[in-house]
């Protein structure tokens, strides 16, 4: 089943604060966008709760597919940025 694209409110103060807990542990440039509707965000959205779409996503993983992996880096980096959420959020 296809599914529409999806986005939570950037001024929602979960969003905000995981915005702010990746631009300082991993990139200060670092943007919001939107999702295309293929994971389970689209559920949480439509009922109301905010969702962020984050982690070790890149061109060559081959995500969901033969010999799918990750880079250790990026899993370090995703840690990170999750420690710095935990701690700032209450």
């Amino acid at each position: 089943t296809k599914h529409a694209g999806w986005e939570s409110d950037p001024e929602n103060k979960y969003v905000k604060a995981f915005h702010e807990a990746v631009k300082d542990a991993v990139d200060p440039d670092i943007t919001i966008s939107g999702d295309l509707g293929g994971n389970d965000g689209f559920y949480f959205t439509t009922h109301g709760i905010p969702t962020i779409c984050y982690g070790t996503l890149r061109d060559d993983n081959n995500y969901h597919g033969l010999n799918e992996f990750m880079h250790l880096e990026d899993f370090e980096k995703v840690k990170k940025v999750l420690i710095h959420f935990a701690e700032v959020c209450d």
